[in-house]
C-alpha cells in the first residue's frame, strides 16, 4: 500500500480517503502494450544506418584495448546488475547476490570476453557481397522482432500510449506531480469493451495535476520518476508480484518523492499488481501476440515454423495466481496489469 511522505520524511499514520485530499489519480499499466510496428521499423533503420556510417571506427576507436573494454563494457554492465539486484536476492539456483556479482564479473570482465567482442564487432561489419554490414542487414528482421516483443512486454507498458491514445503512466505521473494541466488530455480512460469486462484504465478520483514541488525542480522529478518507474516495473514483474519485492519498490518511490515535496504537502505513492490479471507466457492470449510480431518482421513461414516448437496452452479450466507468485522458474513466467496509485493532501 502506497505510504505518505513529507519533506521531513515522515510517514503519515493513515491513508486519506478516496474522496479526500487535495489530488489522486490511478493510473493503469498493462500487462502487455503492442508497440506501433512503424516505431519498430524506424528503430530498425537507424540500427543498420549506424554500422552504415562508419560506427565499426567509432566503436574501434573507442575500445581499442582491454582496458577500454573494461572500463567501457565490463564494469558499466556490472554497475548496472549491482543496482538492478536488490540485496537480500536469492536466485532459484540459491546463489545470492554478491555470488551472482562475482560470477558476471569473472564472465565479462575476463580477457576472453574482451577477444571475444572484437571478434564479433569486426564480423558483424564486414563488407561481404558488395553489402556494408552484411550480418547485421541480414540479423536485422530477427532483431527487430525481438526489439518489438521486449517492448511490448516491457519498456512500452510504461512509456507507450493505450491503442494509440494518451501517454504511459510513468510519463503521465512526473506531469501530474509536476502540475501540468495538459495531463488531463493525454490519460487513457476505459473503453466499453472495458468497462463490460471490469478493467479499469486511468482514473482521476479527485482534483487536478498539482505541483508538489519548486518549480524549477520540475523537470528533474519528472525525468528521475519516469526512470525510476520503469526500472522498478520491470523488475516487480520480474519477480511476479512478490509483495516483498512491490514494498522495497514502494520504498524507493516514497524515498525519491520525500526528496521533492514541498513542506505543506503529502503524498503517497506506490505500485499495486492486479493478481487476477496474471497471464501466463505459454498462453494463446500472448503466443497470439508473439506470432503477430513474428509475422510481420520474420515472414509468416518462418513464425509457423517458430510457433510449432513453441509450449502453448488455453488453460481451459483458468489460472491460478498463486502458481506464479514470487519468483518463478522460467516455465511459470506470466505477465500482469499494474496501476501507479498516486494520492496528494495538505498537512
Amino acid at each position: 500500500m502506497p505510504e505518505a511522505v513529507n519533506s521531513s520524511g515522515a510517514v503519515a499514520e493513515s491513508r486519506p480517503e478516496r474522496r479526500g485530499g487535495l489530488s489522486h489519480i490511478r493510473l493503469f499499466i498493462p500487462k502487455y502494450n503492442s508497440i506501433p510496428f512503424e516505431i519498430v521499423l524506424e528503430w530498425g533503420n537507424k540500427h543498420y544506418l549506424r554500422s552504415c556510417r562508419g560506427a565499426r571506427a567509432g566503436v574501434k576507436g573507442a575500445i581499442s584495448n582491454y582496458e577500454d573494454y573494461l572500463v567501457k563494457i565490463a564494469k558499466p554492465n556490472i554497475d548496472w546488475l549491482k543496482q538492478f539486484i536488490s540485496d537480500d536476492y536469492v536466485s532459484n539456483s540459491g546463489l545470492t547476490k554478491e555470488q551472482i556479482i562475482k560470477n558476471a564479473e569473472a564472465n565479462i570482465m575476463s580477457e576472453e570476453a574482451y577477444n571475444a567482442y572484437m571478434k564479433g564487432l569486426n564480423r558483424a561489419f564486414q563488407t561481404v557481397d558488395g553489402v556494408h554490414a552484411k550480418e547485421i542487414l541480414e540479423a536485422l528482421p530477427k532483431d527487430m522482432a525481438k526489439y518489438a516483443r521486449e517492448m511490448t512486454f516491457g519498456e512500452w507498458r510504461f512509456i507507450g500510449p493505450i491503442d494509440g491514445k494518451g501517454k504511459g503512466a510513468a510519463i503521465l505521473a512526473g506531469l501530474w506531480l509536476s502540475g501540468d494541466l495538459e495531463t488531463l488530455q493525454s490519460l487513457r480512460p476505459a473503453c466499453a469493451a472495458d468497462i463490460a469486462a471490469g478493467r479499469e484504465k486511468d482514473e482521476v478520483i479527485i482534483g487536478v495535476p498539482i505541483l508538489i514541488t519548486d518549480p524549477k525542480r520540475a523537470g528533474q522529478l519528472r525525468q528521475q520518476l519516469q526512470n525510476l518507474l520503469l526500472h522498478l516495473g520491470e523488475f516487480i514483474s520480474y519477480a511476479h508480484f512478490s509483495d516483498e519485492e512491490i514494498k522495497k519498490a514502494n520504498e524507493r518511490l516514497t524515498k525519491l518523492v520525500q526528496e521533492f515535496v514541498l513542506d505543506n504537502l503529502e503524498v503517497r505513492i506506490g505500485l499495486e499488481v492486479d493478481p487476477q490479471s496474471v497471464t501466463p507466457a505459454d498462453s494463446t492470449e500472448v503466443k497470439e501476440i508473439e506470432y503477430k510480431i513474428y509475422s510481420f518482421f520474420q515472414g509468416e513461414e518462418r513464425a509457423k515454423k517458430l510457433r510449432a516448437t513453441w509450449i502453448e496452452n488455453d488453460y481451459p479450466n483458468g489460472v491460478n495466481p498463486a502458481d506464479y507468485l514470487g519468483n518463478p522458474d522460467p516455465f511459470k513466467k506470466a505477465y500482469f496489469d499494474m496501476y501507479l496509485d498516486i494520492q496528494v493532501s495538505g498537512k
